[in-house]
């Protein structure tokens, strides 16, 4: 809660300090600590861009080589 809340860190720093509290208490202390029950900060999950069929008309037209127009078409 404080580091989301207060300190504002990313789900990254998040799922680092939760792995660095379950290593403490499983390995170094070797105690049972439900480290389970937090909230595991997940990424959002963002949509990839993808290009209209007139974009990628535009974008292919404006590649001068033809060897290298040639190439992505092909791809």
């Amino acid at each position: 809660m404080h580091l989301t809340e207060v300190q504002r860190r990313s789900s990254s720093t998040l799922v680092v300090a939760t792995a660095a509290l379950r290593f403490l208490h499983h390995v170094t202390l070797k105690r049972e600590w439900s480290v389970e029950e937090l909230t595991i900060a997940r990424t959002p999950r963002k949509l990839p861009v993808i290009l209209s069929q007139d974009e990628i008309t535009r974008f292919l037209e404006a590649i001068r080589s033809v060897k290298h127009r040639t190439v992505l078409i092909a791809a």
